[in-house]
C-alpha cells in the first residue's frame, strides 16, 4: 500500500505529489484536500474547477491551482 502515491497536475504543467502513507489513516493521516469551492463559494474560473490544498505544508508547495490529472501510480519493485 504505500509503495502508491498521486501526481496532481495543474493546466499550467505545474505538479505535486502526494504520498499514500501521509494520507493513510493508519500512517500520518494528513487531511489533502481537492476543493472545487471556498468559504461556499465554487472556486473562480481563474482558480479553475478545481484546487489541490495540502493544509500545513510549508509555503503552500503543493497547492496545484486548475487541477487538470489526477494519476495515481505504484513505484516499481526495487
Amino acid at each position: 500500500m504505500l509503495r502508491w502515491y498521486a501526481v496532481v497536475t495543474g493546466t499550467d504543467g505545474y505538479q505535486a505529489v502526494i504520498a499514500w502513507g501521509e494520507i493513510a489513516p493508519g500512517f500520518e493521516n494528513k487531511s489533502v484536500l481537492v476543493a472545487y469551492a471556498q468559504d461556499g463559494q465554487p472556486l473562480s474560473q481563474a482558480d479553475g474547477m478545481a484546487r489541490l490544498v495540502v493544509p500545513g505544508d510549508q509555503r503552500g508547495g503543493r497547492y496545484v491551482n486548475n487541477v487538470r490529472t489526477i494519476t495515481l501510480l505504484h513505484a516499481p519493485d526495487a
